[in-house]
């Protein structure tokens, strides 16, 4: 299972290089997140988490049961605003990393 998470993160990470035309990326999204109709910014958000709970990623991130779209937006803005070094990269990679920080397992 390690393995297959971490094989998973580094496709993630590295998607945007191969498909940079085709691949949201974290500038894209925090624009996304700032405009007046965030609706595209929770769902993805929202997206993001599911995949992860989904993929049995979340036995690294463990994000707690009840969490809001709007949470998870907040999360994203907060990381993508912090780490401008890094938007380039593909939006759901950075989402990943986001959620990991915000909710680590204890």
């Amino acid at each position: 299972m390690k393995k297959t998470t971490i094989i998973l993160a580094a496709l993630l990470m590295t998607s945007t290089a191969a498909y940079s035309s085709s691949v949201l990326d974290g500038n894209s999204l925090l624009s996304d997140c700032q405009s007046d109709d965030q609706s595209f910014c929770l769902g993805y958000a929202l997206g993001v988490e599911t995949t992860m709970r989904l993929a049995d990623l979340i036995g690294k991130s463990c994000i707690p049961d009840g969490v809001t779209a709007e949470q998870l937006a907040e999360v994203a803005i907060r990381y993508l605003k912090a780490n401008p070094k890094n938007r380039h990269f593909g939006a759901q990679g950075l989402l990943i990393h986001a959620f990991n920080k915000a909710w680590p397992c204890k």
